[in-house]
């Protein structure tokens, strides 16, 4: 166990091609937009129909209690048909993204693996503000300890640490480059977060200016692999939450897919890009919360009456559990988007020109702060 160098991005290139190919062997599912799950047919289109939704939701569970680290991955189908684009085997499917994971790849330190390394004891004081929820505070100490560790194994002085908690979107990369840039910022602690606002082109392609948050290694930038808007969307989901029954929206998922379905047969018109937001809260009925949705996308809902908006709610009411067996898998796949995102930080971080080494660490509880991963580098002394 040491922390990464130069001599390891051979070895990190190895494992971002591999993230790579399996990302865009699955990306049937990661495709799929819930709004667009009925009118698209989504579940027949890509579930065997030997596969019901019940027993995916109850297999994902069960693999997401279990807590598994697949490192090696025998079974190279992943559970899927990839020319037909279809689930066919649920947990061969869970496995083969268990194994495309940080962990599973074996680039995951634990919290303990990097202090052991900072060969750091230290336990800071920390006393919780009152305004801070349970989730900030649990952050807030954590890194607050790896931000002492980093200060006593450096022996700063006059030296400075550059730290980002849940930097959004870019933040997340430039972040990487302004400690390259800067030579009195020896060491880096940074979680990123919001990776629906990572930009993935430039109107004037690669700008010095205005870089783009992915990719950013030479491997990912020559082999021209992209995200996309639905992968940088499921990358943050909260699986360790949704193998639970929690953190998947699923009643307002449900009724914004209905509703497209009632807007395609009854207005001849699918609402693809307007977004209408939280039109209503939890309490309120579908009826209600269609009626609201009329108005905000400007359409004429006297064209339809309260008893067929009933009726469409009734009709898809049973098939509720295909949507959130569909999202469940996207879930699972969500460490799998993470692990490219950071593989390819990891190896931008270790190209450069200069001695650096650097690991990635699960540095919160997941199941308080979903997005866990933190990217810890620390220059040589010059």
């Amino acid at each position: 166990m040491a922390l990464l160098t130069k001599d390891d991005v051979p070895r990190i290139r190895e494992n971002l091609r591999t993230c790579a190919d399996f990302l865009r062997s699955v990306r049937f599912v990661l495709d799929v937009n819930s709004f667009e799950f009925y009118t698209k047919g989504a579940w027949c289109e890509h579930v065997v129909p030997a596969l019901c939704p019940r027993d995916v939701i109850g297999a994902a569970r069960e693999f997401g209690a279990s807590a598994a680290v697949i490192r090696e991955n025998c079974d190279h189908t992943w559970g899927i048909d990839v020319h037909q684009q279809k689930l066919v085997n649920v947990n061969l499917f869970l496995r083969a993204a268990a194994h495309h994971t940080l962990a599973g790849l074996g680039f995951l330190l634990s919290t303990r693996d990097i202090f052991h390394l900072f060969q750091s004891s230290v336990h800071t004081e920390f006393q919780e503000p009152s305004l801070m929820c349970d989730k900030k505070c649990h952050e807030v100490a954590l890194l607050s300890r790896l931000v002492v560790a980093l200060v006593q194994h450096c022996s700063l002085n006059q030296d400075s640490v550059l730290v980002g908690l849940h930097t959004c979107g870019n933040l997340g990369s430039n972040i990487l480059r302004v400690f390259l840039c800067h030579k009195q910022l020896r060491a880096l602690s940074n979680v990123g977060c919001c990776y629906h606002l990572l930009t993935e082109t430039s109107p004037l392609g690669a700008d010095a200016e205005d870089p783009c948050g992915f990719p950013m290694s030479q491997f990912l930038l020559k082999s021209g692999f992209m995200l996309g808007r639905n992968m940088k969307m499921t990358a943050c989901l909260a699986p360790e939450r949704a193998a639970r029954g929690k953190g998947l929206p699923n009643e307002s998922l449900f009724r914004w897919a209905v509703l497209q379905v009632i807007i395609r047969d009854r207005f001849k018109h699918v609402s693809t890009t307007q977004h209408i937001g939280k039109v209503c809260n939890k309490t309120a009925s579908f009826l209600g919360y269609c009626r609201k949705a009329f108005v905000l996308l400007g359409l004429d809902d006297s064209q339809i009456s309260d008893d067929d908006i009933t009726a469409y709610h009734d009709s898809y009411a049973p098939r509720a559990h295909e949507l959130e067996a569909f999202n469940t898998l996207k879930a699972a796949l969500s460490p799998c988007v993470e692990a490219i995102i950071f593989l390819d930080r990891l190896s931008f971080l270790l190209e450069q020109d200069l001695s650096c080494h650097a690991a990635l660490v699960s540095l919160f509880d997941p199941a308080k702060s979903p997005r866990h991963y933190a990217i810890v580098a620390v220059k040589d002394k010059q």
